[in-house]
């Protein structure tokens, strides 16, 4: 993946995470809401960023389910010399549904019907994958069941000067699962 911008260091960084964080945003979104149901209707009824939405939920549910939420965890950035930084850029998937006791077997396929989505998925249209992480499930619930399913990609950026613009490759660069985690 290829950015363009001006050469100030701090600007040209931001903006990138900017650009990324949409993309990684957009391309999660289409494919999650290409998801259907038995019936060939979409299955996620709502879709948006993390901002604990489960935690307060006491009676009614304030969105439709089965819902999906990303959130963008922190990246720390390692520099490697002329300029080039390395992050694991993690992402946390949280899929949200009504509690049934009696439906919990459809809710472990729909997290199921995610993974699939989630490990063929490219990263920012590079062609690498997703590496999943983690599985957390939801034990502590009432009114709705979160499952937080987690990925990683480790990525790279390497920046070209252009004149007044710097020319960013930001590109995944394949580590194991090990590796990834610590």
């Amino acid at each position: 993946m290829i950015f363009a911008t001006k050469k100030n260091g701090q600007d040209r960084l931001l903006k990138m995470l900017e650009i990324m964080r949409k993309q990684i945003y957009s391309e999660i979104k289409s494919r999650i809401l290409a998801i259907q149901d038995s019936e060939n209707e979409q299955l996620f009824k709502h879709f948006s960023l993390w901002n604990q939405q489960t935690e307060d939920v006491e009676q009614e549910i304030p969105f439709q389910c089965p819902a999906m939420f990303v959130e963008f965890m922190p990246l720390k950035w390692d520099q490697k010399g002329n300029d080039v930084q390395e992050a694991n850029f993690i992402i946390r998937l949280h899929i949200v549904a009504e509690y049934d006791s009696e439906q919990m077997p459809d809710f472990f396929d729909i997290v199921d019907r995610v993974t699939v989505i989630m490990q063929n998925a490219p990263a920012l249209e590079t062609g690498r994958r997703w590496t999943r992480s983690q599985s957390i499930t939801d034990h502590n619930h009432k009114h709705c069941i979160d499952n937080i399913e987690e990925y990683v990609c480790h990525l790279q950026e390497i920046p070209v000067p252009l004149g007044d613009m710097v020319q960013v490759m930001l590109q995944p660069v394949i580590k194991s699962t090990n590796e990834l985690t610590n």
